[in-house]
């Protein structure tokens, strides 16, 4: 039985998307029709997860070499809304910094200690990595956004490696 799934992409990481296009299907055995910034994705169940996760990996700005470990079965893919926790446009502008962190500490810090690769692009947190490993970083952006110090982010994150 084959579905299909439509996914809105940035136009300017189209380009990057044709990059692997062919590579995905061929791997996966599903078709990807591109139209504008419209990619639908057609497939069975599984494979058709895995090239949409892949898809919108690269919409949000991941390089394609990141996006492909989606291809793996042990490897998630996870997107955070930043204006799920922001009222205001410079509540969403500040809210974005502190995920970053000054020059990127942050994001590198919980990166390092999670095993998981971060983007953040446009109105949005995504994370590619292993279920667990994932979902500690996913808990330490959401304190972030929540409010949190950042040293009980990371506190959270050095508890969890150590258990």
């Amino acid at each position: 039985m084959e579905f299909s799934k439509i996914v809105k992409i940035p136009e300017e990481r189209v380009i990057k998307l044709l990059e692997v296009r062919d590579l995905v299907e061929e791997k996966l055995d599903v078709s990807i029709k591109i139209s504008g910034n419209d990619v639908m994705v057609s497939g069975s169940s599984i494979e058709l997860v895995k090239a949409h996760n892949v898809v919108m990996a690269i919409g949000r700005g991941f390089s394609t070499d990141k996006a492909l470990f989606l291809l793996q079965d042990d490897f998630s893919l996870d997107v955070i809304e930043i204006g799920d926790f922001a009222r205001t446009q410079k509540a969403f502008i500040r809210l974005k910094g502190r995920v970053i962190g000054d020059e990127g500490r942050a994001k590198r810090f919980i990166e390092k200690n999670t095993n998981c690769l971060i983007r953040v692009y446009g109105k949005t947190v995504s994370i590619i990595g292993k279920s667990e490993e994932l979902i500690n970083a996913r808990r330490a952006v959401i304190m972030l956004l929540e409010g949190s110090k950042h040293g009980t982010a990371y506190r959270f994150l050095d508890e969890k490696i150590v258990d």
